[in-house]
């Protein structure tokens, strides 16, 4: 399966779009983790 094409039905896209808010958010925890470590 290409990314590159355009043929998405609203499944794919809506999973696409909630894996990469989800790994979005994992990114900030850890950078927060990593902040409020670095502080201490």
């Amino acid at each position: 399966r290409s990314f590159r094409s355009g043929n998405y039905d609203k499944g794919e896209m809506g999973v696409a779009s909630v894996s990469l808010f989800w790994h979005f958010v994992d990114v900030i925890w850890i950078i927060l983790f990593l902040l409020i470590y670095v502080w201490q």
